[in-house]
């Protein structure tokens, strides 16, 4: 199995319930692996805010209705502690072998008024 790439994807502040994505220059290298591994942290939350992240296909990478949901990688979790930062991880091993020319994350808060820091790591690899 060889690493295509492994480096921060996302960093800034999510507020609100509607989806935010890594960036387009990214949607062809991340569409490059078979197996997925994702580490986040999230500080700083306002309101009651739960995270969910999903790994996103597409043969056209353009129109927003053209994006499915390949896997989601880390299912809805509170993130509201104000104590410390919180550390989640989630993957994908590869056993839909379903995708596009295109992948992408996306990271979406539910919960009443939600916000919060968040910084993605993301890990591709290949079969080889």
């Amino acid at each position: 199995m060889s690493i295509i790439f492994s480096e921060k994807v996302f960093e800034g502040a999510i507020t609100g319930t509607t989806p935010v994505y890594t960036q387009p220059d990214l949607y062809r290298r991340i569409a490059q692996g078979e197996k997925f591994f994702v580490q986040v942290r999230s500080s700083q939350p306002t309101g009651t805010p739960s995270l969910k992240v999903d790994l996103e296909h597409s043969n056209e990478g353009v129109a927003i209705a053209a994006w499915f949901i390949k896997q989601t990688l880390i299912a809805p979790i509170s993130v509201a502690s104000t104590a410390a930062p919180t550390y989640l991880v989630g993957f994908d091993l590869g056993a839909a072998v379903i995708g596009g020319s295109f992948m992408r994350l996306a990271m979406t808060l539910s919960g009443a008024t939600p916000g919060c820091y968040v910084e993605v790591w993301l890990t591709v690899r290949s079969n080889d």
